[in-house]
Formats: C-alpha cells, sequence, structure tokens
C-alpha cells in the first residue's frame, strides 16, 4: 500500500489515497494505521520483564502497543506509539508533528 495526502481547504481536513489501488481510502479510525506493526528493539524490554511490562501497559490503558515474547515493543498505530510514550516515559526521537516525543 502506498499512501498519499493533501490538504483540501474546501473540506477543511485530509484527504488520502492509496495509490496502489487509484482510489480514496476509509479515514474513519484515528489516524491511519501501520500497514505491518512498528517494531523497536530500542523501546523493547528483557524477555524476562514481558509479562511484567505488558501488566503497566494495561494498566495505563495503552491499547495500540504491547511487548512481544522477545521482549521487542510492538506498535499498531501512531496512536498506540503516542499512548505508550506517555505511559513509559520513553522519548521518541523520531516523533512528527503531533506525535509525543516525551518531556
Amino acid at each position: 500500500m502506498s499512501l498519499r495526502g493533501r490538504f483540501n481547504k474546501e473540506k477543511g481536513k485530509m484527504e488520502w489515497w492509496d495509490t496502489s489501488k487509484g482510489g480514496p481510502i476509509s479515514t474513519a479510525r484515528k489516524g491511519i494505521p501501520y500497514a505491518q506493526p512498528l517494531v523497536s528493539m530500542a523501546a523493547g524490554c528483557h524477555p524476562s520483564q514481558v509479562a511484567e511490562a505488558n501488566a503497566l501497559l494495561q494498566k495505563h490503558g495503552v491499547k495500540g502497543a504491547r511487548y512481544r515474547p522477545d521482549g521487542q515493543a510492538e506498535f499498531d498505530s501512531r496512536q498506540g506509539r503516542r499512548e505508550f510514550g506517555r505511559a513509559t516515559g520513553y522519548y521518541d526521537a523520531d516523533a512528527g508533528y503531533g506525535d509525543y516525543a516525551g518531556k
């Protein structure tokens, strides 16, 4: 999937197209989900701490992120990445406009 977007001044919102299919796509969900989950070793934990780390994310209400059994952090969307950063205090040097970068 190859996305291309532009801001429509008349409608006052972004419009997105899937260039591989040649047509507009629905953005009813918050943000555009990743085609495949984003995996980060840097934001991960030791494999022996996965259960404890996932419990912490669940306690903070993080729905779009989790730790894999090997300790890597996995994010489903930008929203999940933002929730993860706020819950763990993780500084995101690759944060874009509207993303949570940390304090």
